[in-house]
């Protein structure tokens, strides 16, 4: 297996468990660039995953703390289709991939890392992404920092708002 050094981890990895919510302290934030937030809607907001499986991977939060689907109102189930769309158009635009997958884990067995606040994931894919080349598989690597990727989309969807 090829390594590719990834320190920015190493965060993740030794973060404190205590029962704060990174979802809801991101929304409550005063500083959306500090919590990599790239848009605010009525009833959800969308922000930079800052360990992503790819660049450009975002989610959209409902800015209620809730875990399950059922438990989120029409409006708010709506606000994340609605910001799903608009979020495709921006990674769309900044970039170009062949597909970009949506994914919503609910609990521990759905392969939630958050179960506790409900997160819908868009992940952009490339063909020389590792999950569609066998041959890099065992390699991540991420060519653009979370600075450059939070600036690029904040600017697409800034554009879409104008």
């Amino acid at each position: 297996m090829k390594r590719v050094w990834t320190p920015w981890r190493m965060e993740y990895i030794l973060r404190s468990r205590d029962t704060s919510c990174v979802f809801c302290d991101r929304e409550n934030a005063d500083d959306d660039e500090a919590g990599r937030v790239v848009r605010r809607a009525e009833h959800v907001f969308t922000v930079l995953n800052i360990y992503p499986y790819t660049v450009g991977h975002i989610m959209i939060c409902p800015f209620r703390h809730v875990a399950r689907w059922l438990e989120l109102t029409d409006a708010e189930r709506v606000g994340l289709l609605v910001e799903a769309k608009r979020a495709e158009s921006a990674l769309k635009k900044v970039y170009a991939p062949e597909i970009i997958h949506l994914g919503l884990n609910m609990g521990r067995p759905g392969g939630a890392g958050i179960e506790e606040h409900l997160h819908l994931h868009l992940v952009p894919w490339r063909s020389a992404d590792a999950l569609d080349n066998p041959q890099r598989a065992d390699i991540e690597t991420l060519p653009e920092s979370l600075d450059e990727t939070y600036r690029k989309l904040l600017t697409a969807f800034a554009a879409m708002d104008a």
